[in-house]
This record gives structure tokens, sequence and C-alpha cells, in this order.
């Protein structure tokens, strides 16, 4: 049983329920009358406000066939939702999506919720209440249904207070903004060291602003020391690099990876990145990143691969942090099924994980291998987890009750499980 099983639960009693992935999604479902249901889960409220993604290549593969997008908020008797789910026929979803940008290949939907009144607010949009939506599960098998009551365009003033409102989109996009415009900036050099900086602290990065001509412009501690040196210019590109002081400030603190971030590179610049291995980000592309840790469930230590590229970083390496993002959501709906493989005796790893593809062949979904099964144990009998346990002769098994091991994993707001949980 999964976080989100009262909702499966109530769906069952109303009708049969089986799994259909559609796009790589394993939380899309079919229902009766050839209907699908499109399950998004959000485990935790950030100031009141879920966060959710819809994925375009899933809308597209159900095709014309009726749909159901359910937006489950939190988990009963836990959050300010207590596992509440809005419910959105075809129909409406499409009227609120429409003309709504899709990053990353979704839709990113917000419900808001306070006092008991819940409302919904997609890119650019503006909130709409949908008190009528809020777990009523008849809309799956309404053949019709009414649309929402749209609010009206509102004077510029009125929609820059609705906008501030919403500050973590509008700390993000200031960010952006502030980076590319510090990095024409060649008057005042201190201001993209600062922006990087910054930038680098919301990654997830411990970074700290030092300057002056003699040192390092950031000095990154963890999860990884590196050397950032921040390069505004007013041209196209950066105009002169001095890779050999940029060594020295590397050796001075002791660091593993050394970083210029500019505005652009010359093709001169990539050359010598090549030979004293070093790292060249580009403020668009680092804005790119911004976007991406936004949009999907990259960590901190996902990010450590682009420090490893030497040479200019551009787009398509951002592709690859992305493939290990989709190949994550679809295994995190298998991390219910590695709980359930384990119980409260000790057992080894080669008992744990034939039990392991025995529940995933019944289940019908794919099995991860046995190396990454040991990986995935290990991470959950880390001591913040505290889920399970493991002694030096290979053998684990649970802490805690099994209802009680899913919980705590489902509240892990900034964990990677329900991050991918969430853009699933």
């Amino acid at each position: 049983m999964k976080h989100y099983s009262h909702v499966l639960e109530e769906i069952a009693r109303r009708c049969k329920i089986e799994r259909c992935p559609i796009a790589g999604s394993l939380t899309t479902y079919k229902i009766t009358q050839d209907r699908f249901v499109v399950l998004r889960f959000r485990g935790d409220a950030r100031g009141g406000k879920y966060f959710f993604g819809v994925e375009e290549d899933v809308i597209k593969g159900i095709g014309n066939q009726p749909y159901s997008v359910l937006l489950v908020c939190g988990t009963p008797n836990d959050g300010c939702a207590n596992g509440d789910t809005v419910i959105l026929p075809a129909a409406v979803f499409r009227q609120i999506a429409d003309g709504v940008p899709i990053h990353g290949g979704q839709w990113k939907v917000n419900v808001h919720v306070k006092d008991g009144v819940f409302e919904i607010q997609m890119t650019g949009k503006p909130r709409i209440p949908v008190m009528q939506y809020v777990n009523n599960f008849d809309l799956l098998f309404a053949d019709s249904v009414a649309l929402l009551p749209l609010p009206e365009s509102q004077p510029e003033s009125k929609q820059q207070k609705t906008s501030e409102s919403d500050k973590p989109q509008d700390e993000v996009e200031a960010l952006k903004k502030e980076l590319v415009e510090n990095a024409s900036n060649s008057k005042d050099y201190t201001l993209l060291e600062k922006s990087v900086t910054k930038t680098l602290n919301f990654l997830g990065f411990t970074a700290h602003h030092i300057g002056g001509s003699k040192d390092t412009d950031t000095l990154v501690t963890a999860p990884i020391r590196a050397v950032v040196d921040s390069k505004a210019t007013g041209k196209s590109a950066s105009q002169s690099i001095d890779f050999v002081r940029i060594e020295q400030h590397r050796k001075k603190h002791g660091a593993d990876y050394k970083v210029i971030v500019s505005r652009g590179f010359q093709p001169a610049d990539e050359e010598s990145a090549v030979i004293m291995d070093t790292t060249l980000m580009p403020v668009p592309v680092l804005c790119q990143v911004i976007d991406l840790c936004r949009e999907c469930s990259i960590t901190t230590s996902d990010l450590i691969y682009l420090f490893n590229i030497h040479r200019i970083v551009n787009a398509h390496d951002l592709d690859k942090l992305r493939e290990r993002d989709s190949l994550f959501r679809r295994g995190v709906d298998g991390l219910g099924i590695v709980l359930d493989s384990i119980d409260e005796s000790p057992k080894s790893l080669p008992e744990l994980f034939g039990r392991y593809q025995t529940r995933c062949e019944i289940a019908s979904v794919p099995s991860l291998d046995k190396s990454d099964f040991e990986r995935t144990l290990n991470f959950l009998a880390v001591s913040f987890l505290n889920v399970i346990a493991c002694d030096g002769a290979g053998n684990y098994w649970r802490i805690l009750p099994l209802p009680e091991c899913r919980r705590k994993v489902a509240q892990l707001g900034q964990t990677l499980f329900e991050r991918a949980e969430a853009s699933c």
C-alpha cells in the first residue's frame, strides 16, 4: 500500500482500477469504461502550498479517451490538507492549462490550502477556487462537467500583486534575472560574484563569497570543495581568463574542482579548460540548471556531475540529468515494494532480493538489478532515515512497523523519494 492508498481504495469501491503505465508514469491508472486516472501525490505543504507536475507525454498518450487528473494533497491526518484530493476532469484540466507554458515536459500546478479552502494556480495564471472538485469522486464517471468560472483579466498592478504572493516562483525568476544582468555588468564585477554565490547556495551547495584580486571569488565547502571565479563582461564572451591563477586558488583552498562562470566563452578558453581540468559554465546554462532543479528530482549530489565536465557546459549536458530524473521516477514506485520485502527479522541480501523480485512480478513492475537493490537498502539504512538496519554480515531488517516506515519515507519533504513522487 502507498501513502495515497486511501485514494486508490476509494476508487476501487466504485469500480475496477488497474495500473496502466503511460509514457513511463507508474501512477496512471485505467478504470471502468476506458477512463483513465492520472494520479499525482505531494506529501508536504510549503506555506500551505502543494507542488505538482503533470507530464505532457502522459496526457498525449491517453489521447481522446476520458481522463481525470487527481492531485493528492498530503496523507490522511497528516499535513494541512489531510490527504484531500482535487479531482480535475479532462475538460477542466484543459481549461486551466490553456496557454500555460510547459517546463521540463510538465505543466506545473500549485494547490493552495488555507482554512480548508482550496485554490489551484498554474504558471502565469491567477488562483482559481476549486472547492467543488475536492474529494468529488463522482466526477471520475461524469460525461460532462461545468467549466470553471475563470477570473477576469486584472489591471497590471493587481497582476503584480498576485504574482508577489507566489514568492518561490518570484525568487527563482528574480535570481535568474539577477544572474543575467550582473553577468553583463563589467563596471561592478562583485555583483556577479555575489549572484553566483547565492545561486550555488540555492542549488544546495555551501558557498561563501570571498572576492578580491588575490583570492577566489566563491569558495564551495560542501558537499564538495570547489573554487569558482565569476567573469562579468559587457561583450558576448569573457575576454581574458588566467587559468594558472585559478589553479593557485584551488591549491590554496584544498579544492577538488575549478569552475568559471561568465556570460560566454571564447573557443580558446575551452581548449585551456580541457588542459587545466576546469569547468566553464555560461550564465544562460546556469539559469537552465536552476529551472531543472525546480522541475525535476535533481539533488545537489547529482549536480556534481557538472563539475566534472572540463569544457564549456551546454544544454545537452543537462539532458543526462533529466534522464536520471526520469529513471528515478520510474523506479520510485518500486520503493514501496522494497519496503514490503523486508520484515523485522534479519535476512540476507540474496533472500531479500528474491522476495523483492517475486513481489515485482506480482505487481507487474520492473525490478532493480541486485546491485541497485543493495544500494537502495543501504540508502534506507542511513541514520537520518532510521527505517531499516543492517549488520556487518550483510543482513537487513526493519526497525519500525511497515506502515510507520511508509509514513516516515513519505514525510521526507526534500528527499529524492518524495520529490520524485510529486513529479510522477
